[in-house]
C-alpha cells in the first residue's frame, strides 16, 4: 500500500471570484457517509493509499464507521466443516485510539474476536489457505492467495477472526469497525496530543506530514484561531479518507463546508473563517469595523472595476445538506436538512450538498446550508482596484474588511457615490510596484452588520434525534454494551522488498559543480569550446571545410587527421536521408575507408585528434569520372578474410512464401556500386533480421566469381554456421539498377586473422 491519501503538492491559487465559494452541488449518487455492510471483504491493492481515520467522539456526537482493506488472510476448517477466517486489516495512517469489542462488525453483526496494534502486524497467525476436504461435507471455496506477513510502519492494524458453521459463506463478508478516537495529532486548542475532530488540526497535520512544510511556512496563529472558531461553534470533522487527493484540492473542497478558507499570508499557509468573528470566536452579528477606507486619494484613476454575479446564479433555491447522525451503539443514519428563505423555492429548485462523510451535527449542516443560500442572495459582485503602496500594505491581509467610496458621475444624472464594504481575497504587486487588490462584496444592513452572518446565526435545526429503528432477530454474538478492549497481539513482519539505496552524494552545491578548466571570466563567448581536456567534441576548432577526391580514382581523401570517422547515410530518390541508414566507419593508424562512389549517399568526416572538427557534407549524385580507376577488389588478395553486410532500409516489406536464389551484388564499370540484381523472381531481404553477412572462411568458392567480379551473398545461420538461400521478401519500386535506393551495404577486408577476429583495421568497399 502507498503512504497517505493526501498529496502535498502546491496548485495555483484560486482566483478572487472563487475565494470562499462553496464546491459544486452533489451529483446524483449515494451519500459519501453511507456504508455498504453486506459485501465481500475488500482486499488491499498494491499502490492504493493508506487510509486516514480522523475522528473523536464527544458525548453523543462523532466517530466514523470504516471498512478497512485486508492485506493477509488465513482459512481453516474443522471436522464439522466450520470455517475459521482470519483477516489482517489496515486501519489508518498513524496511531488511533483503542477499539472496543462492541465496535467491530462483520456485515451488521457484532461477531468474532480482534486484536489491535500500531507500527507492526497485528495477530499471531500465519496467512494461508489450510482448508481440507471433510468426509460428508462440501469443501468450502476459500481464496488461495492469502498474502504474506509484512511490515506496517507507522500504521494502525487489526487482526480479526471469526468461525462460521458449515453451509454458510458468511466468513467472506466485509469487516467494519466504528472508530471513536482516530488519528492522534497535536490539538491546536489545548496543545494536547490525542485524537481530534477539529478540521484545523487535520489541516495542520497535513501541512506538516503531507506537504512536509516546516513550521516557519505554516501560519500557526491563523490555524489556532480557526481551530477555536470550529470548537466554539461545534463544526466537527469525523472523516475516513480513503482516496488519494491533492492537498490543495482537498482543502479547497472541504474548507468552505466548515465556513473556512485557506490563506497564504507572507508565504505562510493557514485557514481563516469566511464570516466575521468576535474575540471569543463566535460569529459576529454586531457592527463591522473596516480596516481601511479607499477613495480617490488611494485608488489609481481608471483602475477600479467590478464584475456583477449573473442574475441566474442568484435566483431563489432551496439548499439540502446531507449529514450523518452517528448513534452511540449502532450504525450512522444519513439525514437531510433543508434550508430556504420563507415563501420561496417551495417546489424547488433544490441544490444538494453532501456533508455526510464528515458532518455529524445538525447545527453544523444547517449553518453551512444557510451560508450557501445567504451568500448567493446578498453578494452581488466582486471588485478589483490598484493602489499605491502605503502604510496599510503592512497590515491589510486576506480576509480583512475594507471600504471603497468613490464618486460616481454619469452623464445626464445626478452625482452619486459607489460606497460598499469588501472582503479582501488577494493582494498582489503589479510590475510597476503598485498593489492590486481583489475583493468580494461584503453586504451589510443599515447597522453595518453582516447580512450573511445574521442569516447563518439565526438558522437553527429541528433538534430531532432519530433511533436506528432496527427490528427483527439480531445476529450479534458480542454484546452492544461490551466496552472492553482485547489484549494486544502482534507478529514481527518481514519486508519482502528491500530498499535500494542510492550512493552517498558527494559534498557539492545543490546544482552540482561548475565545469572545470578553461577561463572563469563570466560571459566569455558563445562559440567553440576551447577548454583544455575536452578533445574530440567536433566543435572546438570549427569546420574542416570541404572533402576532396582523387581525380584519378575518385576516392574521397580525408583531412590531415590520424584518428577520425566517416558518417555515411543512404539517400532516397528525393535526396533525403533514409531512417536507420547511417553507417559510421572509424579510421586510424593511416588506414582509411576507400570510398569511390557517392551516388545515393551523403558523407562527412569527423576528426577526433586534439580538439577535433567536422567537414562539410558531400552528397550525390556523383559527378566524378575516374581517369585511372582502381582495380576491383579481389577477396582472395586478403589473407585475413573479409566480411560483407547488406542492409535493407525503408520501403521493403515482408510477404509470405519462400523462394530460392541468391542476392547478387555486382561491381559494374569499375565504379564500385552495390545494388540488387533482379530477375524473374523477387529479390530477398533477410528474414527476422535487419541485416545478414557472410565471410570468406565459410567457402571462398561460393563468394567470388565472374569478370567483372560478382559477389554472391547468402544468408548466414549464425547458430549453426550453415548457409541458406531460402529467403522471403517483397521488393518495391522499379527493379532496375540505380532506382532502388533502399538497399545498401559494404565489404570489409582484413590483412590478417587477428584483424579479422577483432574486426579492426579493415579496408572498406562501400556502395549502394
Amino acid at each position: 500500500m502507498r503512504r497517505r491519501g493526501l498529496i502535498g503538492s502546491d496548485p495555483l491559487a484560486l482566483t478572487a471570484i472563487q475565494e470562499g465559494m462553496i464546491p459544486a452541488p452533489l451529483r446524483d449518487g449515494a451519500a459519501e457517509g453511507e456504508s455498504q455492510l453486506d459485501v465481500p471483504q475488500r482486499a488491499a491493492i498494491i499502490g492504493e493509499p493508506v487510509p486516514i481515520v480522523f475522528a473523536r467522539r464527544v458525548g453523543d456526537y462523532g466517530g466514523v464507521l470504516i471498512n478497512p482493506p485486508a492485506t493477509e488472510a488465513r482459512f481453516t476448517n474443522d471436522g464439522s466443516n466450520a470455517v475459521t477466517a482470519s483477516y489482517h486489516l489496515v486501519l489508518s495512517e498513524g496511531r488511533i485510539g483503542s477499539i472496543q469489542v462492541r465496535d467491530v462488525f462483520q456485515r451488521s453483526c457484532r461477531v468474532g474476536t480482534h486484536s489491535q496494534t500500531y507500527n507492526r502486524r497485528a495477530g499471531t497467525w500465519a496467512p494461508g489457505n489450510f482448508i481440507t476436504a471433510q468426509p460428508g461435507y462440501t469443501m468450502p471455496q476459500c481464496p488461495y492467495y492469502c498474502g504474506n506477513v509484512g511490515v506496517y510502519t507507522r500504521m494502525s492494524t487489526l487482526s480479526f477472526s471469526v468461525t462460521i458453521p458449515n453451509g454458510s459463506d458468511l466468513w467472506n463478508r466485509q469487516v467494519h469497525a466504528f472508530i471513536r478516537n482516530g488519528l492522534e495529532v497535536t490539538r491546536l486548542v489545548d496543545s494536547a496530543t490525542g485524537s481530534s475532530n477539529n478540521y484545523a488540526d487535520l489541516s495542520y497535520w497535513a501541512f506538516r506530514n503531507c506537504s512536509k512544510l516546516r513550521n516557519p511556512m505554516i501560519d500557526t496563529t491563523a490555524l489556532t484561531a480557526a481551530a477555536n472558531f470550529l470548537d466554539v461553534n461545534n463544526f466537527t470533522c469525523d472523516i475516513y479518507i480513503r482516496d488519494s487527493s491533492n492537498l490543495g484540492d482537498f482543502l479547497a473542497d472541504l474548507s468552505p463546508y466548515f465556513l473556512l478558507k485557506e490563506t497564504r499570508n507572507d508565504g505562510k499557509r493557514g485557514l481563516r473563517p469566511l464570516l466575521p468573528i468576535n474575540a471569543n470566536h463566535t460569529i459576529k452579528t454586531t457592527a463591522i469595523q473596516w480596516e481601511f477606507l479607499f477613495n480617490e486619494d488611494y485608488i489609481l484613476p481608471g483602475s477600479f472595476e467590478f464584475s456583477m454575479i449573473p442574475p441566474a446564479d442568484r435566483k431563489p433555491f432551496a439548499v439540502q445538506a446531507i449529514w450523518r447522525q452517528q448513534l452511540t451503539d449502532d450504525f450512522g443514519i444519513i439525514r437531510t436538512s433543508e434550508v430556504r428563505y420563507p415563501g420561496e423555492a417551495e417546489e424547488g429548485p433544490f441544490e444538494q450538498h453532501d456533508l455526510s462523510a464528515f458532518c455529524t451535527r445538525e447545527t453544523h449542516a444547517v449553518k453551512v446550508a444557510a451560508y450557501i443560500r445567504a451568500r448567493r442572495k446578498w453578494i452581488t459582485h466582486t471588485a478589483r482596484w490598484v493602489t499605491r503602496a502605503e502604510d496599510f500594505n503592512t497590515t491589510l491581509v486576506q480576509g480583512d474588511i475594507c471600504r471603497v467610496k468613490l464618486a460616481r458621475v454619469v452623464s445626464g444624472s445626478s452625482p452619486s457615490n459607489h460606497d460598499c464594504l469588501y472582503q479582501v481575497d488577494a493582494i498582489t504587486k503589479t510590475l510597476e510596484g503598485d498593489l492590486a487588490i481583489e475583493a468580494t462584496h461584503f453586504p451589510v444592513d443599515r447597522q453595518n452588520r453582516s447580512l450573511v452572518a445574521l442569516d447563518v446565526v439565526n438558522t437553527t435545526g429541528s433538534g430531532i434525534i432519530l433511533t436506528s429503528n432496527k427490528t427483527g432477530v439480531g445476529c450479534d454474538v458480542n454484546s452492544s454494551g461490551d466496552t472492553s478492549v482485547p489484549a494486544e497481539t502482534f507478529t514481527a513482519g518481514v519486508a519482502l522488498d528491500n530498499d535500494a539505496p542510492l550512493p552517498t552524494p558527494p559534498s557539492l552545491p545543490p546544482d552540482g559543480a561548475p565545469p572545470s578548466g578553461g577561463s572563469s571570466t563570466p560571459g566569455e563567448g558563445n562559440g567553440a569550446d576551447s577548454t583544455p581536456g575536452n578533445p574530440g567534441d567536433g566543435l572546438d576548432v570549427g569546420n574542416l571545410g570541404d572533402l576532396t577526391r582523387d581525380p584519378q580514382t575518385c576516392m574521397v581523401i580525408p583531412p590531415d587527421c590520424q584518428n577520425g570517422q566517416y558518417n555515411v547515410w543512404t539517400l532516397d530518390s528525393n535526396g533525403d536521408r533514409i531512417d536507420g541508414s547511417l553507417r559510421v566507419y572509424s579510421v586510424g593508424g593511416g588506414s582509411f575507408a576507400n570510398i569511390y562512389d557517392i551516388n545515393n549517399k551523403e558523407l562527412s568526416f569527423r576528426c577526433l585528434d586534439g580538439e577535433g572538427g567536422s567537414s562539410n557534407s558531400l552528397k550525390g549524385p556523383d559527378t566524378c569520372t575516374p581517369t585511372n580507376p582502381p582495380a576491383p577488389f579481389n577477396p582472395d588478395s586478403y589473407a585475413g578474410g573479409w566480411r560483407a553486410t547488406i542492409n535493407w532500409g525503408g520501403g521493403a516489406t515482408s510477404s509470405s512464401g519462400a523462394t530460392s536464389g541468391p542476392v547478387v551484388i555486382t561491381s559494374a564499370n569499375n565504379v564500385h556500386k552495390l545494388w540488387t540484381a533482379f530477375g524473374s523472381a523477387p529479390t530477398f531481404v533477410p528474414e527476422g533480421s535487419a541485416y545478414w553477412s557472410v565471410n570468406k572462411r565459410v567457402g571462398p568458392s561460393l563468394l567470388y566469381t565472374g569478370n567483372p567480379p560478382v559477389f554472391i551473398f547468402y544468408r548466414e545461420n549464425r547458430t549453426t554456421g550453415s548457409l541458406s538461400n531460402s529467403l522471403t521478401i517483397t521488393c518495391p519500386g522499379n527493379p532496375a539498377e540505380g532506382l532502388e535506393p533502399f538497399v545498401f551495404g559494404s565489404i570489409r577486408f582484413y590483412d590478417n586473422s587477428t584483424d579479422y577476429n577483432s574486426d579492426t583495421n579493415a579496408i572498406y568497399w562501400d556502395g549502394n
